[in-house]
């Protein structure tokens, strides 16, 4: 058994875009946007988290204000689901801007998927477009019980150079007050 805590950190928002590939031709194109789906995000560090839900505007985006930096699967609820070979997980990147912290997500029509709590879906956690036997269904490999999780972890907004040259600052005023006490002292005496 391993313990985990979550430490809040910096958080940013995040875009799931979500795209009908009619023509199959692999591309994004501008009338393929879905509009109107609820597309819900899960912390796929925390069990217990809330699932946050968002509605696809009329260019296929989701919008997610205030994440925590993680890794989220990304859920699709309605009449949609997920194609096999699009994003499962969205990263939310703190110090990164909205390029990094957009994920774009192919999807097909598929079993109508109530919400958590609707129509009998008491627990919500079944995962869309993945079945349990999937290995799509776990997060991408490395992503849990690594050193990688320090990124995030609260960020203090300093950096590592910055702590360096703080140091080196400290230092060199401690060396001239030496320096210059040593000659006082030694102009004293003579």
């Amino acid at each position: 058994m391993s313990d985990r805590a979550k430490v809040p950190g910096r958080t940013s928002d995040a875009t799931v875009v979500l795209f009908h590939d009619r023509d199959g031709d692999n591309l994004d194109d501008e009338d393929e946007y879905v509009s109107g789906v609820t597309v819900g995000l899960r912390d796929v560090d925390d069990e217990d988290a809330p699932l946050v839900t968002a509605v696809t505007d009329e260019q296929g985006r989701a919008v997610f204000t205030d994440q925590q930096a993680g890794l989220y699967h990304i859920e699709i609820f309605g009449p949609w689901q997920r194609e096999e070979v699009s994003a499962a997980f969205a990263r939310v990147h703190a110090t990164y801007g909205e390029h990094h912290n957009t994920t774009t997500v192919g999807i097909v029509p598929g079993p109508d998927r109530p919400l958590p709590g609707e129509d009998g879906d008491s627990a919500g956690t079944a995962l869309t477009g993945v079945s349990p036997a999937d290995p799509s269904a776990n997060p991408p490999a490395g992503s849990q019980d690594r050193a990688d999780d320090v990124a995030a972890l609260a960020s203090t907004g300093t950096d590592a150079m910055t702590l360096v040259g703080v140091g080196a600052g400290v230092l060199l005023a401690g060396v001239a007050t030496v320096v210059v006490t040593r000659r006082r002292a030694n102009g004293s005496a003579a």
